[in-house]
C-alpha cells in the first residue's frame, strides 16, 4: 500500500538531514522509501539503505550491521555498539551507534 512519510536522520540529536512527503511501500511489517535515489527499507528489525554503490545494513535487535562497497565487492562487519527501536503510533525511531561512526544516529520514520 502507498503511504506518505516524514524521514529524518539526526546526528547527536541535530536534523542533517529531513524529507517531506514522501511517498513509500507499506506491507505487513515493512517500509520502503526511495529518497535521493538511496532505497530506504525497514523490515522485520532490519534497516537497510542501499543505492548502486553501497549497502548498509543494521540488523536492530541482533546488534550487527554489515557495510558493502558494491563496486569493490568489499564486505565490512561493523561492530554495534548500541541499536534500538521504538515504534509509536505513527512513528518509528532507530537509534544505533557504531564503531565506524563518532555520532550517536537516530533515524525516524513518521507516518503522515
Amino acid at each position: 500500500m502507498i503511504k506518505k512519510y516524514n524521514f529524518f536522520i539526526y546526528k547527536n540529536n541535530i536534523v542533517v538531514e529531513e524529507y517531506r512527503d514522501i511517498k513509500g511501500i507499506s506491507n505487513n511489517n515493512s517500509i520502503v522509501l526511495n529518497i535521493n535515489k538511496i532505497k530506504t527499507t525497514l523490515k522485520d528489525k532490519i534497516f537497510i539503505r542501499e543505492n548502486n554503490e553501497f549497502k548498509f545494513e543494521l540488523d536492530i535487535l541482533n546488534k550487527k550491521s554489515l557495510y558493502i562497497l558494491k563496486e569493490h565487492n568489499l564486505k565490512y562487519d561493523i561492530k554495534v555498539r548500541k541499536s534500538t527501536i521504538k515504534e509509536q503510533k505513527n512513528k518509528i525511531i532507530i537509534e544505533y551507534d557504531i564503531e565506524t561512526n563518532e555520532d550517536l544516529i537516530k533515524i525516524e520514520i513518521e507516518r503522515l
